[in-house]
């Protein structure tokens, strides 16, 4: 066992893993998913660490796919009319209604989820994050 494993078993995290390093996940092409407004994206580490992608006014957000309130899904759309006419679009979670904002992650409430950046290269969507990511869910071990 590692010196970063312990130190994730003792205090719940292993953002300073080295191995954990940001890379650019290729998420797709960029004209299959302009065609929903948001989706999600799967972690190969689990559902805690799943990304939830817009697409609007012509640009693609990724953030947290779960709300850091009480773990609401930040991948459904609660008003479509909101989101596509908002000067800067928020990501709102069914549960509670809190809102995020796509650009910076961060809420009324003083809440704040993680804002991954993407980027068009030829035409394919990539995301900047720790994990592997994949528009289709993992298979668990059980």
């Amino acid at each position: 066992m590692s010196l970063y494993s312990v130190i994730n078993a003792i205090f719940g995290s292993n953002e300073s893993d080295p191995q954990l390093e940001k890379k650019w996940n290729l998420i797709g092409r960029e004209n299959e998913l302009i065609c929903l407004p948001c989706r999600r994206v799967y972690s190969k580490r689990g559902n805690d660490y799943d990304v939830a992608l817009y697409y609007v006014h012509g640009k693609f957000h990724a953030i947290d796919a779960t709300c850091p309130h009480l773990g609401g899904p930040l991948d459904e759309i609660v008003d479509l009319e909101m989101l596509v006419t908002m000067e800067r679009p928020h990501a709102m979670c069914p549960w509670h209604l809190y809102a995020y904002d796509l650009e910076t992650g961060s809420s009324p409430q003083g809440l704040t989820v993680d804002v991954y950046e993407t980027k068009l290269k030829e035409e394919n969507l990539f995301i900047l994050h720790r994990d592997e990511l994949s528009l289709h869910p993992y298979e668990t071990e059980v």
